[in-house]
């Protein structure tokens, strides 16, 4: 049984419980210090019965609450999932705004290495060393220009 069947069978089940305690006469009572009193059976000397009038519960309009109730927790839980969904989304873009930044600072300390040497080199497969000419240098600037333009956003 689900979770919505289970309640709804239980809101049946209190309205008509509460149904049958107001089926029955009330009784309305004064005691000697003057306090009024509402009884399901006469206690008391004089004691007056209540009129009071009820009708019976439609299995129709009980259902309808049922299913509105069913409907609202519904959209809350809906709710509560787009809130969480957008929350992540949050956090996925502050983790890439920091990645953003720490690779936007590693740019930035590579173009301040690139003005101040005079030679630039790369190490090879086997770790010797080859220096770079002019247009090769000029091109790994150009380079480092382009990835601080993606990663510094102002």
């Amino acid at each position: 049984m689900s979770k919505s069947d289970l309640k709804s069978s239980l809101a049946v089940l209190l309205i008509l419980v509460a149904g049958s305690a107001l089926a029955g006469e009330i009784y309305k009572w004064t005691d000697d210090a003057g306090n009024v009193h509402y009884e399901d059976r006469p206690l008391g000397e004089e004691v007056e019965v209540l009129k009071i009038r009820s009708k019976p519960t439609s299995e129709e309009s009980v259902q309808e609450e049922v299913d509105s109730v069913g409907s609202t927790q519904e959209k809350l839980q809906a709710k509560h999932e787009e809130r969480a969904k957008a929350d992540a989304s949050k956090m996925d873009q502050r983790k890439k705004r920091a990645a953003d930044e720490e690779r936007c600072t590693e740019y930035k300390t590579r173009q301040e290495s690139l003005e101040t040497s005079r030679r630039f080199y790369r190490e090879d497969a086997s770790g010797e060393r080859t220096y770079l000419d002019e247009q090769q240098m000029q091109e790994v600037r150009d380079q480092v220009q382009a990835s601080i333009k993606e990663f510094c956003k102002p």
